[in-house]
Order: structure tokens, then sequence, then C-alpha cells
């Protein structure tokens, strides 16, 4: 899911904004990184920018033109901040992510970002699929290169995250292992005889509705087997 992003820079003039996008692109977990034409630069430069992201410079492919570098791609997504004609195709980014995220499943996704000065061109536009504004204020709403993708990257790593895995990095539990604890709860708690909570309602009721209020990882739900496991041990 990861590699099907392809994060896109057209006519960059900075090289430091290079090596601060593959960064970016490294820190959240993807991994393909395009230029298209963009202005001269020393590999030596951007290595010194990129800080470890090494391997998306070594992988990163230059393109002529943009219709060069989409080809491959099923979606491409392009960000702006100027008015234009047709802003009606122009969406807030976080409105997006969970579509951007559902596409990344089984294609390939283009975010195009265009040069420091002028952003992406009207023609360059046409050929996405879809404009999105990352929200700013407007006092000030023109962000900086490499920061406007460490923002879009950031919103798809929290959201693929979140889908998949927990707060701290580990697998979610799954129903039947949810099912499995409480049941090992239930059984513990009947086996030290401490069934009765105040109210007259179980203490594993009772604190199944509070682990209930949040997915539990893989490793909580572990941990709270293996307290369990001391408890039963307590006893005996």
């Amino acid at each position: 899911m990861y590699s099907n992003l392809e994060v896109i820079l057209v006519s960059t003039k900075y090289p430091q904004n290079i090596g601060f996008v593959a960064r970016a692109i490294k820190n959240m977990g993807f991994t393909s990184l395009k230029l298209v034409n963009p202005s001269p630069y020393d590999p030596k430069e951007l290595k010194l920018y990129a800080v470890h992201a090494d391997d998306i410079l070594h992988s990163m492919c230059v393109y002529n033109n943009l219709s060069e570098a989409i080809e491959s791609t099923a979606y491409s997504i392009g960000f702006t901040t100027r008015k234009r004609k047709n802003m009606d195709k122009c969406v807030i980014l976080s409105d997006i992510i969970p579509s951007i995220s559902d596409i990344l499943k089984n294609q390939k996704v283009a975010v195009i970002f265009g040069a420091e000065d002028t952003g992406l061109s009207n023609e360059e536009l046409e050929l996405c699929q879809m404009w999105v504004k990352i929200p700013a204020s407007e006092l000030f709403p023109s962000i900086n290169l490499a920061q406007a993708v460490m923002i879009v990257l950031y919103e798809l790593f929290t959201y693929l995250g979140s889908n998949e895995k927990g707060e701290d990095g580990f697998k979610m539990v799954s129903i039947a292992e949810n099912a499995y604890l409480y049941s090992y709860m239930e059984d513990t708690f009947n086996e030290i005889k401490i069934t009765i909570a105040k109210g007259h309602q179980s203490w594993a009721n009772s604190i199944r509705k509070i682990l209930d209020k949040r997915q539990l990882t893989q490793s909580e739900a572990n941990t709270i087997i293996g307290f369990l496991t001391e408890l039963r041990k307590l006893v005996k």
C-alpha cells in the first residue's frame, strides 16, 4: 500500500527542497519520488539535505514533463493554493484522505506539487483528477514546498496507520482475540472469587466496558492476559 504512493515535484528550483522531501518520504514510510524538469542540482547536495534517505534519492526518477511521470499512475492529485478557474474541483486535504487511502490499497496514486514560486501551471493541473488545498492562514497561505509534502504524507501515514496499527505501532487485536481476552478475564475472576462489583455488576463486565472504549493493541492484550495469569497463580 505504501509503495503505491508517488510524490511528484514539478519544476523544483531549490535542491534543498528535493532533499527535504526525500527525507519526509522516508520518515512517513513511503518510497517513491519523481522529479519533472527540475532546475540543475548537485546529487551530493541532495544527499546532504536528505539525511539517511539515500535510498529514496537512488530510486528517484526524472522526467521531461508531467504526462510522462504519471503515465503508470491510476489517480493523480494536484496541490494548489492560488485561486484559479474551475476551483469547484478543489477540495480540502482532510476531506480526501480516506478516499486516497482506499485507492492506495490496489492502485498507484500520485501527489503532485509545483514550483516553489508559481506552483503547478493550469495545464499541469488539468492532468490531475483532483485539485487539493492545504488549509492555512489567509494572511499567509503559501506553504513551503517540503513542509506541504510532509503535511500530506503525515496525514496519509496517520490515517493508514490508524486503520492497521495501534498508537504504539503494534497490530490491533482481532474480534476473536478480544473475545478470548474477555472470556479469560471472566474465568479468572470466577476462579479467584471476585465476581460482583458495586451495583451488582460483575467485575469482568465493568472492566470490559472500560476496554471497549478503545481498541487494544496486541501488546496491550498480552499484558492484560499476563496479569490475569499471575492473579491465578496467587490464589493457588
